[in-house]
């Protein structure tokens, strides 16, 4: 009997129940209902939200607006420095001589500045000339030796009859330089007082002829005085001294 007993307990129903009332234990349901209101929170309206959001953002806007602005940057730069290359170039090309005078070695001096060919003996005649004279003499000059009457002698630069004449008298004034006297010419490098041989021999304190007949008086001639740069009008039967130039070779 007391083994029935112990059969007839309730040990069976009160695990059972246990077992019933584990099951029917509303952990499903939280844990559903869990899941349920994890689907049904706004994490993925909020994220359709920054979604939408997103593209209504001005970011594509100042995207598009710098990518705008770019082209129009980069187009103006090579324009710019174009221009600066095309502006410099010419100055870089031109050259200014080293000297002023250059002694061709041959009773010729060439002045870099004008391109003019003068004689080296700027007192060839050895004497003073009416005009007449002098432009005889300067278009009858070429090469030889003993071709003027004082040192140097000789022209051995290839030059014929008619290549050498008076200058004009903006030729002869463009010797002078005006801040020198006695006389106003420069050396050879241009930076000082003439002496002599430097570059020209035989320069004399008074005035030369010009080629450039006087307009107001068709007798008279102009001419400068090397002494000091002064232009002056004379009649040409009176006398000057003579240097003749001609123009420069290729």
């Amino acid at each position: 009997e007391s083994a029935e007993v112990a059969l007839e307990t309730p040990v069976e129903e009160s695990v059972v129940e246990s077992a019933e009332v584990a099951l029917e234990t509303p952990v499903e349901e939280s844990v559903v209902e869990s899941t349920e209101v994890a689907l049904e929170t706004p994490a993925k309206d909020s994220v359709v939200e920054s979604a939408e959001v997103a593209p209504e953002t001005p970011a594509k806007d100042s995207v598009v607006e710098s990518a705008e602005v770019a082209p129009e940057t980069s187009i103006e730069k090579p324009d710019t420095e174009t221009t600066e290359k095309e502006t410099t170039t010419p100055q870089a090309i031109v050259e200014t001589p080293t000297q002023r005078f250059t002694d061709n070695d041959n009773g010729t001096i060439t002045d870099n500045q004008t391109g003019l060919i003068w004689l080296k003996n700027a007192n060839c005649v050895g004497r003073t000339l009416n005009w007449n004279k002098a432009f005889m003499f300067a278009t009858t000059l070429g090469s030889g030796t003993n071709v003027c009457s004082t040192e140097p002698k000789n022209l051995t630069d290839r030059s014929s009859k008619g290549d050498w004449r008076l200058p004009t008298i903006k030729e002869l004034q463009s010797l002078v330089h005006y801040g020198f006297i006695n006389p106003a010419l420069p050396n050879t490098d241009g930076t000082g007082k003439w002496v002599k041989d430097q570059p020209f021999s035989g320069v004399e304190m008074n005035y030369y002829w010009s080629s450039t007949t006087y307009a107001g008086r068709r007798g008279n001639a102009w001419g400068v005085g090397l002494s000091n740069g002064y232009v002056n009008a004379s009649v040409k039967s009176g006398t000057y001294s003579v240097w003749a130039v001609r123009s420069g070779k290729k």
